[in-house]
């Protein structure tokens, strides 16, 4: 019944599969038993007539949230919480339990008793969700944001990672400031942008504990870490999953699952397939500190000396990429053996860089 259907999204939880019906008309989301993996089952259909264009799920202590596309449609709020795997209804659910009706929406995350919601132009809010069974969830807070196409928030609450699917668009993090009234501030403390020449936009992110990951189209994955006081971004690994010329097309990374662990991250690249990446400690000589000792891919300091760590660090002089620097610990940074960092050293040089450390002045030509 579901052939014209277009599978947007998925989400798995509580042994079932939720498939996310998009532009299929005869439903709105799928469910699957897979307690068996190997052997999935079909179980019943949620139809929605106002919700038939679900691009986004999201599951949650019972709740399934369903993000449907259609203008002005928003979010519908499905109880599954007495269903019975083993005797599962033999109809479809038609019934909501709560809607928001407000236009713009385009994704969701629950975590604890709130509800974390993407809109587009109106940027992220925040909805109280800690009695959904007895009361519709109500708003408790708002900050600006441009496309804002996705969210996470860290694992205590204090910080949420927006990304925004627009011509250069990044993450940006909110600090969350719960008022005496009951409601929240947020305020955006960080950014990270990248260049157009290195991708059109971020896509998705998700984050474990501190740790964001993100699905960057043409950048490929880009793992960030929060200061837990400040909310200052660090850079902490890449991995170009798109080699091609980058363009102003959405190709590239846009799915990433990293809750597997850091040894299986996966990355669904639309031109390119599936990737498994590993990320790997490279604090070698367990000092505390990934130094040009240890070429990494990460690690940030106050580069350009203005007394802040942010996003300002993240480039260094393109006369010290080009001309290139002497090289320090030369057997795990010099790679080429010419005796110098230059831009044929491309990762020991990224990871010099991003150090923090002062790197020694460029040769004269």
């Amino acid at each position: 019944p579901h052939q014209g259907a277009d599978a947007r999204d998925i989400k798995v939880a509580d042994g079932m599969l939720f498939v996310g019906l998009e532009a299929d008309g005869n439903g709105s989301v799928h469910v699957v038993d897979v307690r068996d993996p190997s052997n999935p089952v079909a179980l019943f259909d949620i139809v929605l007539p106002d919700y038939l264009y679900v691009h986004n799920l999201f599951y949650h202590q019972g709740f399934l949230f369903i993000v449907d596309l259609s203008s002005g449609t928003g979010i519908a709020i499905v109880d599954l919480r007495a269903i019975d795997l083993d005797n599962p209804p033999n109809s479809p659910i038609t019934d909501t339990l709560w809607t928001i009706t407000d236009g713009g929406v385009h994704d969701v995350v629950a975590q604890g008793d709130r509800l974390y919601v993407c809109k587009l132009g109106a940027g992220l809010w925040i909805y109280d969700i800690a009695d959904l069974a007895n009361e519709a969830p109500q708003p408790l807070g708002s900050g600006p944001g441009i496309s804002t196409h996705s969210c996470w928030p860290t694992a205590d609450g204090h910080f949420v990672i927006t990304g925004e699917e627009r011509l250069g668009g990044g993450i940006k993090v909110y600090r969350v400031t719960d008022n005496p009234d009951g409601s929240v501030a947020l305020d955006i403390v960080d950014e990270v942008n990248f260049s157009l020449s290195t991708a059109f936009s971020v896509h998705n992110q998700a984050v474990i504990g501190n740790r964001i990951y993100n699905a960057w189209f043409q950048s490929g994955l880009q793992v960030f870490d929060v200061d837990p006081d400040s909310g200052w971004l660090s850079l902490v690994a890449g991995y170009d999953t798109y080699p091609q010329p980058t363009l102003p097309t959405y190709n590239g990374a846009w799915g990433v699952y990293p809750f597997l662990g850091d040894d299986r991250i996966l990355i669904s690249d639309i031109s390119n397939g599936l990737f498994v990446l590993e990320l790997i400690d490279l604090d070698g000589d367990d000092d505390g500190v990934i130094d040009a000792c240890e070429p990494p891919l990460l690690g940030r300091g106050d580069v350009n000396a203005d007394g802040a760590v942010n996003v300002a660090d993240a480039i260094y002089s393109l006369d010290v990429l080009f001309l290139g620097v002497a090289a320090p610990c030369e057997d795990a940074a010099d790679s080429n053996d010419d005796g110098m960092l230059n831009i044929a050293d491309p990762i020991t040089l990224l990871g010099y860089l991003f150090s923090g450390a002062t790197p020694p002045p460029p040769p004269l030509p």
